[in-house]
């Protein structure tokens, strides 16, 4: 009898990464409608609470239907495995910038850092597994043709310029050529902002992100390039790698 979740029929194909999941998982899995999130799960697709010692709570919307619900739901599925793989997280240091008003948005670039790598694994996974993803990966491409036409004037902000490379990496690392050399040329602000994301764009692909090690090193790039250790940190394999040096003595 095939799995039923939110009133939707997963495919036979969806069906056996679900349960190839399940299988690795040390909690169960939970669904709900993103909808129970109230405000918090306001323009998400899904999102996945890994606090709860009773299971991993899985929220996904219920406006996607058919292919696109399911590569959602196996989205966030993948981000609960990475957890039991040990995949790294970005943590903020004790630094003031978490003390004050503006937390919230320093708390969120970290995230940021550490979700753009991640996420880089579970599209590849799903590709990988031969789910379609291209309702995904046309909208990030849309999104940054619309990007590259407004004028993003605080970019000299480390931070800013954090959070809008995070977003231009995905639409970059999932750009066929043509798309790619389309969205360079027709671009109107923001030249080194957009060159620097397509730059690392290319260096996380050289890098791989489908093992904890190499998307440890992945966000170590961003660390570096975008100068934020002073910031943030990586945790790894039971250690927290506090700066540069230490990570890249460490573990190359």
């Amino acid at each position: 009898m095939s799995i039923q979740l939110l009133n939707q029929v997963l495919s036979q194909e969806a069906e056996n990464l679900y349960l190839q999941i399940q299988t690795q998982l040390s909690k169960p899995i939970a669904v709900h409608n993103i909808t129970e999130l109230g405000e918090r799960g306001q323009n998400s697709y899904g999102s996945l609470d890994f606090s709860s010692p009773d299971a991993y709570h899985i929220y996904v919307t219920i406006q996607l239907h058919g292919k696109p619900f399911e590569v959602n739901l196996l989205h966030e599925l993948r981000h609960a495995l990475q957890i039991e793989l040990g995949f790294p997280t970005v943590n903020n240091k004790k630094v003031a910038y978490f003390h004050g008003i503006e937390a919230p948005f320093f708390e969120e670039i970290g995230r940021h850092l550490q979700s753009v790598i991640l996420d880089l694994d579970v599209w590849h996974w799903l590709v990988q597994n031969g789910m379609d993803i291209r309702f995904f990966t046309k909208r990030y491409i849309r999104g940054a043709s619309a990007i590259t036409h407004q004028n993003y004037d605080k970019l000299s902000d480390p931070f800013n310029l954090a959070n809008y490379v995070c977003v231009m990496i995905m639409p970059f690392s999932h750009a066929t050529d043509l798309q790619r050399n389309t969205i360079l040329k027709e671009a109107k602000f923001n030249l080194d902002a957009i060159n620097l994301s397509d730059c690392l764009s290319k260096e996380i692909a050289e890098l791989g992100y489908s093992t904890p090690i190499q998307a440890a090193r992945c966000m170590a790039l961003l660390l570096d390039t975008l100068n934020l250790w002073d910031t943030y940190c990586i945790a790894y394999d039971k250690h927290i790698y506090m700066s540069s040096d230490e990570f890249h003595n460490h573990l190359g």
